[in-house]
């Protein structure tokens, strides 16, 4: 099971901040956009200010009704942390994830020109 590190409130304004702005280059209203997609217009309102989020079927509608993949209003914002996939593992397979997480952070990020070394909780 992969254990992910969430931040509910970033989330949420994550994905609202990617919702105004998607309908923004749809210029659209956010009453056109709740028509689009069967929601009240309010709805709109509170997910663009980080106050709800949009369900998993919601996003969907969202993604046609603004001509996006599903995945952009989600990507990026939810990371797993390499101490919570550790968690709970005896000490000599704790010493393999970290190696791997060194190894995937030294090999990836080569392209974005990042080289920080991932290291143990305390």
């Amino acid at each position: 099971m992969l254990l992910l590190q969430v931040d509910d409130k970033q989330l949420r304004s994550g994905i609202g901040d990617r919702i105004r702005m998607y309908r923004g280059h749809a210029k659209l209203t956010q009453a056109q956009l709740a028509h689009a997609i069967d929601v009240d217009k309010t709805l709109i309102s509170k997910w663009e200010h980080g106050h709800a989020a949009p369900t998993t079927l919601q996003l969907l509608h969202l993604s046609v009704a603004l001509g996006r993949r599903p995945k952009i209003f989600v990507e990026g914002l939810v990371q797993p942390t390499w101490e919570l996939i550790a968690l709970g593992l005896p000490e000599d397979a704790k010493t393999i994830v970290f190696d791997l997480a060194n190894y995937l952070k030294e090999r990836g990020p080569r392209l974005r020109g990042e080289t920080d070394e991932v290291t143990r909780g305390a």
